[in-house]
């Protein structure tokens, strides 16, 4: 028996690594992409227009990650956990949608009053909003399917799609550049927005093809329970990775902006290969061969910051090293500003990697309020420390501040994961 488990523990862990490496592929290629569209765009835009896409992605990255996260990671808890006692899918997907689309108009009514009024003379202010709104929807239906296809480990299709996406928007906006020697805001923006459009048939497709049965009461009581935790951290989660842009933003100039987003985007691709890893850590995380067995997770846990420390520490050195070098070379020397905040970023992706199975092993422990509590707590220390100190290191004091309060988030949780599974 002691073989067999043994033998099976080989299996899943040969699978695991194999999906990680799938989602990783197509995830390289999406940043690969992203990183030629950020080169076009630093280039093709003004300074005016750079800092407008910067914000127009921030803000509607934080209304469809705070509407689609929490129910989105509750669902796929839910759902793994039962397909692999069952082998049934439920009417869950549909519902969860519904409520989306629905929280989609609460969130952009607040975004409204308390973004958007306080500029409301700005007319490049108003605009972005109401581009980021659009966009933001268009977000959420992609979401919902790669959701489902996550669900299913069909990692192949779902990174084709997103790849489809992204090449999308490189292709348009590399097309446009040819024919104009530069590109404008709303240009980019609409090309953004209408990226997605193919969600909606392939979404009908879904629903029409695949067999949901009906989720009981009981079930979707316990999903709601735990959506609403859920939701609430995706809300502190999602402002945690935009508030910084939005405080510089309404504190600091649009050349800082700008300079700011040159070195937010570059960390965002240094975090590239992070959401695939968290994807098919989530799905494993589920299963109840894991839920059931605090040995696993622990051990998971700590072969997991073993085994990332080593590629990862060499790798973000390397990154810190010659960045001066070629960050100039890529932006042109208009953001030489922005060299040192990528700097410090860097060394925040790395602790993200190296800490990265602690919020999966968390929600499978299902410790959400808890996890609610500490996400907050990061985020009061990044929005009162970036306040206290803006006027002081500009946005070497902000990307301080930011991974701070991200170091605090993944080390706290491992920490406790650690503590609480060496009790059982």
């Amino acid at each position: 028996m002691g073989r067999e488990q043994v033998s099976n523990e080989k299996i899943l862990n040969k699978k695991l690594l194999k999906n990680i490496n799938t989602v990783v592929f197509f995830d390289m290629v999406s940043k690969v992409l992203s990183f030629l569209l950020m080169i076009l765009l630093v280039r093709l835009l003004s300074k005016e227009s750079f800092a407008a896409i910067t914000l127009f992605i921030s803000i509607s990255a934080l209304i469809s990650n705070s509407i689609s996260n929490g129910l989105n990671l509750s669902y796929v808890r839910y759902e793994v956990e039962r397909y692999s006692k069952t082998g049934s899918y439920t009417n869950l997907l549909i519902i969860s949608l519904l409520i989306q689309l629905m929280l989609i108009i609460i969130v952009v009514f607040l975004f409204y009053i308390y973004l958007c009024l306080p500029y409301s003379k700005n007319v490049l202010i108003l605009e972005v909003f109401f581009f980021s709104v659009l966009y933001s929807i268009g977000l959420v239906l992609f979401s919902t399917i790669s959701t489902f296809l996550q669900i299913q480990e069909k990692y192949v299709l779902n990174g084709t799609l997103i790849n489809i996406k992204n090449l999308t928007i490189f292709f348009i906006c590399f097309i446009f550049s040819i024919y104009n020697n530069s590109i404008n805001f709303d240009i980019v923006a609409i090309i953004y927005i209408l990226a997605p459009a193919f969600s909606i048939p392939i979404l009908y497709y879904i629903f029409k093809t695949t067999i949901f049965e009906k989720i009981n009461k009981s079930d979707f009581k316990e999903f709601i329970r735990a959506s609403i935790w859920l939701i609430l951290y995706s809300v502190f989660i999602a402002f945690l990775s935009q508030v910084d842009i939005i405080i510089i933003n309404s504190m600091l100039s649009e050349r800082d902006l700008a300079n700011y987003g040159v070195s937010f985007r570059y960390y965002i691709i240094l975090l590239s290969i992070l959401p695939s890893i968290t994807t098919v850590l989530r799905i494993r995380t589920s299963k109840k061969d894991l839920i059931n067995s605090a040995k696993k997770q622990k051990k998971m846990v700590i072969e997991w910051i073993r085994s990332t420390s080593k590629y990862v520490i060499p790798l973000i050195t390397i990154c810190i090293i010659i960045s001066p070098t070629v960050l100039p070379l890529l932006n042109g020397d208009e953001y030489q500003l922005a060299i040192i905040p990528f700097q410090i970023l860097s060394i925040g992706a790395g602790i993200s990697y190296i800490f990265s199975p602690g919020i999966t092993i968390f929600m499978a422990m299902k410790k959400y309020r808890l996890l609610c509590g500490i996400t907050l707590l990061a985020l009061s220390i990044n929005v009162i420390g970036n306040i206290l100190i803006i006027n002081h290191l500009n946005i070497i004091g902000v990307a301080i501040m930011t991974i701070l309060a991200h170091a605090f988030l993944n080390i706290t949780i491992v920490l406790y994961v650690l503590m609480n599974l060496s009790k059982k």
